[in-house]
């Protein structure tokens, strides 16, 4: 959960600092930014966010360090001014990914699938309904 409060006396927060969910770090099912609302055609971020991951993971060759992963993310990204409840947390997501322990730290690769319909019916550009392809560094849950 995120929630971002303006200290200016404008009560404006800028676009690079607001929140913009989907991808590696949120949800897996979307690309980065692409899980929320876009009311003027383009992404605006928000200054609220709910994200929820839930994994499954098992040993393929625990040996060499190898681990199979199933998850399912839902999120909810609100714009400013827009209350924070469940009604906006509709942006559900599911994939399979392999994870590797390796010597040089560990490395991620998913493959997630949008669930909702909202994500890509308006065809924007760079949202479209899967599979999304995740790669991480450093991380075995992009955080």
């Amino acid at each position: 959960m995120g929630y971002e409060n303006p200290l200016g006396p404008d009560g404006f927060i800028p676009v690079w600092d607001r929140f913009y969910v989907g991808g590696i770090y949120s949800n897996r099912g979307y690309n980065f930014g692409f899980a929320g609302p876009m009311p003027f055609g383009y992404l605006v971020g928000g200054d609220k966010e709910l994200i929820f991951n839930a994994d499954y993971v098992w040993p393929i060759f625990a040996k060499y360090g190898f681990y199979g992963d199933i998850f399912f993310d839902n999120s909810g990204e609100y714009l400013p001014g827009q209350p924070l409840s469940l009604s906006g947390f509709d942006w559900p997501g599911t994939g399979i990914g392999i994870m590797w322990n390796s010597p040089m730290g560990p490395l991620t690769l998913d493959l997630g699938w949008p669930l909702a319909n909202n994500a890509y019916i308006k065809g924007f550009p760079g949202n479209y309904p899967g599979p999304v392809v995740n790669f991480e560094m450093g991380s075995l849950y992009g955080g």
